[in-house]
């Protein structure tokens, strides 16, 4: 059953994704900020993250920065970003830094999925 880190501030949107990984068949880790989320990422070494951008202690992009340094796991977890920032060139630079995917909340649900999906694989 694969692993996927859940870093995001926001404790209602980290329990809805970690239920809907769950019952999709995957193992669902959650941090709710940066600095645990980096702690989380180097201990569990998960299949994938999906991290918020704007955190407190550190943010996504730092986290992903920690992850891609980590050796040859971080080098090559697929990584997806999750925010609700509307900024234009936030999506240009977070799949610059490294990020495999950019996700803006309200997400569709069906599109997470296929992100999800298309990344780690359907092992529901």
């Amino acid at each position: 059953m694969p692993t996927v880190l859940v870093i995001e501030d926001e404790a209602d949107i980290a329990d809805n994704l970690c239920d809907l990984l769950e019952a999709l068949g995957y193992h669902a880790v959650q941090a709710g900020d940066g600095a645990t989320g980096i702690e989380a990422a180097q201990e569990q070494q998960p299949d994938l993250v999906i991290c918020d951008i704007r955190m407190p202690e550190r943010t996504g992009h730092e986290v992903l920065r920690a992850i891609r340094a980590a050796g040859a796991w971080g080098a090559s977890v697929p990584f997806v970003f999750l925010t609700a920032s509307a900024e234009s060139n936030l999506r240009d630079e977070s799949l610059e830094l490294g990020a495999d995917a950019f996700v803006r909340k309200p997400f569709n649900v069906d599109h997470l999925v296929s992100t999800i999906r298309s990344l780690v694989g359907d092992e529901s």
